[in-house]
């Protein structure tokens, strides 16, 4: 056995599945361009049945680890393939010298957008003949943001994710972007990858107990009104938000038709976790975070201004609330701890 390197264990990689296909002109390099279905190999389409041009995949996962089978990094290509990959606070790229070196993670190629979010979806075909991993690479912030979303739902709710088919969907929605030509916002249609399964929430939870692992919860967190993801556009100048507020909103990023949130008597602490969830932000942080904005306990929160200010933060940039919540939530832990200790 050789330490390091015995234990190791990957599993194949039977292919990919791609959204976009490279456009040829007359005159002109090869460029990408993004579609609204699934790009597939022919014996994926055939294997299940599937139009030429299918909007949903038939899919399980090979782990119950979120991180695992849904990687996300930032990353900027260079000449010769992948240059440089960070997670916003390290980043290791490739030196002159041939070799990896650690960078300090933003750099001013995100602020160039010559950097950006790079995610990699693994799951299974179990109805494709072969055993392997397919690969889904996507860019896009709302994907990402929808996925990392589903994930938490779905392993808070069913105790897990494998075993469980999911359907893969492609689909539309309107957005608002800023347009630098037209200075103004236009909407435009952009294409989300969202999870779903063609199963009940009860032939769900019988599948997973079958499996021997148990249902956590049944009743997530009620919903907030369905809102339309927005792409994060620049921001347009101003102070940098600090750790100890919520940053400001760029009103460029927010729906035009969107409503204004009605707090009444069937609105309660829970969709503030929910709204947090879509953002990617553990309720455990967000509790704490909470407390540190407003100087109370979970329970006994302004439920009318919280609403209010928190719908405006968490409609952020997802990083930038996930930073701001950790940030606020560590000093919290921090002056907690310092009192227990001074009580010991």
């Amino acid at each position: 056995m050789i330490k390091g390197l015995s234990e190791r264990r990957r599993l194949p990689r039977a292919g990919k599945i791609r959204l976009g296909v490279m456009i040829q002109e007359a005159g002109k390099k090869p460029y990408p361009k993004a579609t609204n279905y699934f790009v597939c190999p022919p014996e994926v389409t055939e294997a299940l049945g599937l139009p030429a041009e299918p909007r949903e995949l038939p899919i399980m996962f090979p782990s119950e680890d979120p991180p695992r089978v849904f990687p996300q990094e930032r990353g900027m290509n260079g000449s010769a393939g992948l240059w440089c990959l960070g997670d916003n606070q390290v980043a290791r790229r490739w030196g002159d010298d041939g070799q990896l070196h650690e960078m300090k993670c933003p750099c001013p190629y995100l602020d160039s957008e010559e950097c950006g979010p790079e995610a990699t979806l693994y799951f299974l075909l179990p109805d494709v003949p072969g055993i392997g991993v397919w690969v889904l690479r996507t860019k896009n912030k709302a994907s990402i943001t929808s996925l990392n979303t589903s994930f938490e739902q779905f392993t808070g709710t069913f105790g897990g994710l494998r075993g469980i088919p999911f359907l893969l969907k492609l689909e539309p929605s309107q957005t608002q972007r800023w347009d630098d030509k037209q200075r103004k916002m236009v909407k435009t249609t952009l294409h989300v990858l969202r999870l779903d399964s063609p199963y009940t929430l009860r032939q769900i939870h019988e599948w997973r107990r079958a499996l021997g692992k148990p249902v956590e919860a049944l009743m997530p967190a009620r919903e907030p009104e369905e809102e339309t993801p927005v792409e994060t556009v620049p921001a347009n100048g101003g102070p940098a938000p600090t750790a100890e507020s919520p940053p400001p909103v760029d009103n460029r990023q927010r729906a035009v038709d969107q409503p204004a949130p009605v707090a009444d008597e069937e609105t309660d602490v829970s969709v503030l976790f929910s709204w947090a969830a879509r953002a990617g932000v553990k309720s455990e942080d967000y509790t704490d975070y909470l407390a540190g904005v407003y100087g109370i306990d979970v329970d006994n929160l302004p439920l009318p201004r919280a609403i209010t200010e928190q719908r405006e933060f968490l409609a952020g940039d997802p990083q930038t609330v996930r930073r701001t919540v950790e940030a606020v939530a560590g000093k919290v832990r921090a002056r907690r701890d310092a009192k227990q200790g001074r009580l010991v």
